[in-house]
């Protein structure tokens, strides 16, 4: 699939190592994650390709004020998030936001 990037902070962070979400960089762990799912991302066909090969990463479509949008977990134990529309029949994912707070931040 092809990754656009709607959040140019998200963009920032993951090509540049900079931007609002720079304090991220100092999490190993959480970097690599990102840097992996974004790979199996862009190696699977389409997003039910994605989701049947990686289910731990907690594909979901979502409801009320982020209707018509999807999300996938980073780590599975923390809060963060990649959210995101699909578009061309499911062959590109567009990241709109790159949230922290879903279930309130348990960080």
């Amino acid at each position: 699939m092809e990754i656009i990037f709607e959040d140019k902070d998200l963009e920032k962070l993951v090509n540049q190592g900079k931007g609002k979400y720079r304090s991220y960089l100092r999490d190993r762990i959480f970097m690599s994650k990102l840097l992996l799912l974004l790979q199996y991302i862009e190696a699977s066909e389409t997003i039910d390709d994605f989701n049947e090969n990686f289910p731990y990463y907690n594909f979901e479509k979502l409801k009320h004020e982020y209707s018509g949008l999807c999300s996938i977990r980073i780590i599975k134990s923390r809060v963060e998030r990649l959210i995101f529309k699909i578009k061309d029949n499911n062959k590109i994912i567009v990241f709109v936001e790159f949230n922290t707070s879903h279930y309130g931040n348990k960080k």
